[in-house]
């Protein structure tokens, strides 16, 4: 992904500012936070109709399946 932008912003002429690079690198950064949470925390993604149910039946989101293999794995 960096090797894209690189490239689009050289052929398009782009100028790269420091407010640029720190709003792109604020940006990555609350996406991994996010993955983050997805992966060890709660199922942040909703992508079918047994995710959305499951949401409007408990009013809260699952359990990452990772944390909970993670949690049966504690000695």
């Amino acid at each position: 992904m960096p090797l894209v932008c690189i490239l689009q912003g050289l052929l398009l002429g782009w100028h790269i500012t420091l407010t640029t690079r720190i709003s792109l690198a604020i940006l990555a950064n609350g996406f991994a936070v996010l993955e983050y949470i997805n992966y060890y925390h709660w199922q942040l993604m909703i992508d079918t109709l047994a995710d959305v149910q499951y949401l409007r039946r408990h009013h809260k989101l699952k359990i990452a399946s990772l944390a909970s293999d993670l949690a049966a794995q504690r000695l």
